[in-house]
């Protein structure tokens, strides 16, 4: 059995590499503002190669998983319904297995480095292009929820089959006219369930119609669903939890009676599609599930048992109400 150094003669022998006093790279850990950012960052990659990592403070040593979120130009929290339920689980599950949590947002990326994070998980669409955060952040494996990224271990509910499901239950009931609106189709999760989407049609010998499909952010909805509404089909799919609430305001705009005159499935969002009227039927994502396998994820790096199986996907459930119309009778 090889047995571990303790921390005492770990930090000294990053010292005797690094060629400077161990009092200097206890500085360098608890980001001493005397530390130069060069000397820092030879420390830093010294204890990583000896896979060191400093005690937090406090009475108790603890993994620290970070949270990837994004922040707007202002330094303001940016996130939708799924980015603040996700998170609220996240909080949830890390809270519950007594682990540190680490809040990272674009301003502070460099705290990955700093406070040696081993996990992180990366919440909601961000800027950095594919690969980016596992070049950038070698020290760091990352988890990503619900956003496929090169290189990153993926958590997911499944879009596709998603999607999926939501036309095939639309179909059962007689419809055949079916539109989609989603939100921007650069987003991983919106393609998967626009894929969905054309591939339940297409088994079902039903033809998609470009007059029935819109791509929109949040605060244009209203009017893509008008859009969609003009060329009468007898049902929609609503993909994104933000927008159930403005797809069936626009469509009482319209004068369409939800289901009689057109009926919808929304994704759930679990503060409005039950009390909206009719209630909404919706496909509905486990975020208790998706956070739990994420911080599982986390919890095998920092243990240092990586997972062979970079992608895991969990099914949606269809949660049936009142806002589809039976056409078979």
């Amino acid at each position: 059995m090889v047995k571990r150094k303790c921390a005492k003669s770990t930090i000294t022998e990053i010292a005797k590499r690094a060629k400077v006093s161990v009092a200097t790279v206890s500085r360098a850990f608890s980001g001493h503002p005397y530390v130069k950012d060069e000397l820092r960052g030879k420390i830093f990659k010294l204890a990583r190669e000896l896979d060191y990592t400093p005690k937090a403070s406090g009475s108790r040593e603890q993994s620290t998983i970070g949270v990837i979120i994004n922040a707007s130009k202002r330094k303001k929290l940016s996130m939708g319904i799924f980015e603040s339920t996700m998170l609220k689980e996240l909080i949830n599950e890390i809270y519950y297995r007594n682990l540190n949590l680490e809040i990272i947002t674009e301003v502070n990326h460099c705290d990955l480095e700093k406070k040696f994070i081993k996990a992180a998980i990366i919440l909601g669409e961000h800027k950095e292009e594919a690969g980016s955060f596992c070049s950038k952040w070698p020290g760091t494996s990352f988890i990503t929820v619900n956003n496929y990224i090169e290189g990153c271990y993926l958590v997911a509910s499944d879009h596709k089959d998603s999607a999926r499901q939501a036309i095939e239950y639309l179909i059962s009931k007689g419809h055949k006219k079916i539109g989609f609106l989603g939100s921007l189709l650069e987003s991983w999760g919106v393609k998967q369930r626009f894929e969905g989407y054309k591939e339940a049609l297409a088994e079902n010998s039903i033809k998609s119609s470009r007059d029935y499909v819109k791509f929109t952010n949040g605060s244009e909805a209203v009017e893509s669903i008008l859009k969609i509404a003009r060329f009468s089909p007898s049902a929609i799919l609503v993909c994104g939890e933000n927008m159930s609430a403005r797809a069936n305001y626009a469509l009482y705009l319209a004068g369409n009676k939800v289901p009689d005159d057109i009926s919808i499935i929304t994704y759930e969002d679990s503060n409005v599609s039950k009390y909206i009227f009719p209630p909404n039927t919706t496909m509905c994502q486990d975020f208790a599930h998706l956070a739990s396998l994420a911080v599982d994820r986390a919890v095998e790096i920092i243990n240092g048992n990586p997972s062979d199986d970079k992608n895991i996907f969990i099914k949606d459930q269809l949660i049936e109400r009142e806002s589809v119309k039976d056409l078979t009778f």
